[in-house]
């Protein structure tokens, strides 16, 4: 005997306003800029120093100012690394994003 009381056919869950729809495009964008911009800014700091610290001082050895200036290259290359990183996606989210033409 079944004792289950379940509908057999599940009520469809309602369907998001065009409001709805709206904001979460623009959500998702400003998330993706904010995870960028975070990057663009820590990313290079984080490299400088444990570069600094950790590889040039550290494993290597190097003086002071030879440990800077190894350190901000490094930084540099990060900060060129996020900023590749972010031009990619922006171009290819845009190239998606475009109605095609039909006949």
């Amino acid at each position: 005997m079944n004792t289950d009381t379940t509908p057999l056919i599940q009520p469809a869950a309602p369907e998001p306003n065009s409001d709805q729809l709206k904001e979460r495009p623009d959500f998702e964008v400003l998330t993706t800029v904010f995870y960028y911009c975070f990057t663009i800014i820590v990313m290079p700091v984080v490299t400088f120093f444990a570069s600094k610290y950790l590889i040039f001082s550290g494993v290597f050895g190097v003086d002071s100012v030879s440990c800077n200036v190894y350190s901000a290259i490094a930084a540099i290359i990060a900060v060129h690394i996020s900023l590749a990183a972010f031009i990619y996606r922006a171009y290819s989210e845009a190239g998606s994003g475009k109605p095609q033409k039909q006949d």
